[in-house]
């Protein structure tokens, strides 16, 4: 039976593979890194496969690359090698990346993110995160929270260095910072340190969706609002 052909949306394999061979890192070392085989780095590099956003976190942790790295610019990809439209399948941990219409893009004006040119990542927990930039920045995430009815990270509290700034644009957030709750409802906004242990769920029943920026070094998207 003839191998089926993968859809090439993003060349996530290429992005990766320019980024090991910059820190000159060899595939056994990332794999050994990322608790990856050498065999299937190499099956994602040569676009064989596609790795699960887990996986994306592993990788992207050991070379030392914010996530989004490996789908920020996707028309700087030749055209040969992805459709006009295209999507990552959802894998089997459950997060998957969700298709986007590079057609959006707009060269002229690099520093603006059309709405439907963000790059979204929906993760198991019921939490989609859109990045709202149009490249990665150093130590900042600028980030659309979409929260389905009762979503909540499974890992509770966490903290890390820097400050998180949020909104709440439709529905209503919940806080808990160390043993203390807070309700955001629509319009509301907060500024929270970070280093001090806390969570962030939609405690209604209908959908929420809020305005993040999170400041500060050791912040992971996967950790902070997935597991």
């Amino acid at each position: 039976m003839a191998r089926p052909t993968l859809p090439p949306s993003v060349s996530i394999g290429k992005m990766l593979r320019i980024a090991r061979q910059e820190q000159s890192m060899s595939l056994r070392r990332l794999g050994e890194g990322a608790h990856i085989s050498p065999a299937m780095l190499s099956q994602i590099e040569r676009n064989q496969t596609y790795p699960s956003v887990v996986t994306l976190y592993k990788i992207a942790e050991v070379l030392n690359l914010p996530i989004e790295y490996f789908f920020k610019k996707p028309q700087e990809f030749e055209a040969d090698e992805h459709p006009t439209r295209g999507a990552i399948s959802p894998q089997e941990d459950g997060h998957h990346l969700v298709e986007w219409d590079v057609t959006d893009l707009d060269e002229t004006t690099p520093f603006i993110v059309r709405r439907n040119a963000r790059p979204r990542i929906e993760l198991k927990s019921g939490i989609s995160l859109s990045t709202l930039t149009t490249s990665s920045e150093a130590n900042i995430q600028f980030l659309e929270l979409s929260y389905q009815p009762e979503a909540r990270p499974k890992r509770g509290q966490v903290s890390h260095e820097g400050k998180e700034f949020g909104l709440v644009i439709e529905g209503e957030l919940t806080i808990e910072l160390n043993d203390t709750a807070f309700i955001l409802r629509q319009g509301d906004s907060i500024i929270i340190n970070a280093a001090e242990p806390h969570s962030i769920y939609n405690s209604c029943g209908r959908v929420t969706r809020a305005v993040w920026i999170s400041i500060g070094d050791h912040f992971c998207l996967f950790e902070h609002f997935g597991q």
